[in-house]
């Protein structure tokens, strides 16, 4: 009995799989978390935008552009009390928001949900949803985050180099005489 169980229990998870996947390259919207901006609608299957909510999303987009940076408009979201997507489920169980943090940020000015297209497995397909952001918007943030990961990287890649150039006295000799070897075949090539 328990190996007929199993034989059978793979296509069947094979075939919800694929049914999940065909709803999504099809623009649907098929469970979890609704993003902040939207709300499932009434008969499910779909986003419908919520407008109070799709206001924050776009002042937050405009928040991002004209600041640079995410700290900044962390602190200037949660200074206005904004909070993360509260909802209630299906079931009735309810999810409470919470303050902001970078993380839940990024996720918001990266999920392309907002200008109406679905993201799934890495390809990005046209949603069934309502944009919320301006495309031209999005680009701007997506252009603006692209910069500021570079710049991040090119910071940490140049205190890299200072650190195996001169290494710190708290480090433990071996480490230090390492990196000392490191310099000098940077030096020499």
């Amino acid at each position: 009995m328990h190996r007929f169980r199993v034989v059978n229990r793979e296509p069947i998870f094979r075939r919800t799989r694929d049914k999940l996947g065909a709803a999504r390259r099809k623009g649907k919207w098929i469970g979890g978390t609704p993003p902040l901006g939207y709300d499932v609608a009434p008969e499910g299957g779909r986003l419908i935008i919520n407008d109070a909510e799709a206001a924050q999303v776009r002042e937050i987009f405009a928040l991002y552009a004209r600041y640079r940076g995410l700290i900044p408009v962390v602190e200037e979201l949660n200074r206005r009390g904004w909070r993360t997507k509260h909802w209630t489920s299906c079931t009735g169980r309810w999810h409470p928001g919470s303050p902001f943090s970078k993380q839940a940020l990024l996720s918001i000015l990266n999920n392309v949900t907002y200008i109406g297209q679905i993201n799934y497995k890495g390809t990005i397909y046209p949603g069934e949803q309502p944009p919320v952001v301006e495309r031209e918007l999005f680009e701007q943030v997506q252009d603006q985050l692209r910069r500021q990961r570079f710049d991040y990287l090119t910071e940490l890649q140049r205190h890299s180099v200072d650190l195996v150039r001169n290494p710190p006295e708290w480090m433990p000799w071996n480490y230090r005489e390492t990196l000392q070897r490191v310099s000098a075949s940077l030096d020499s090539g």
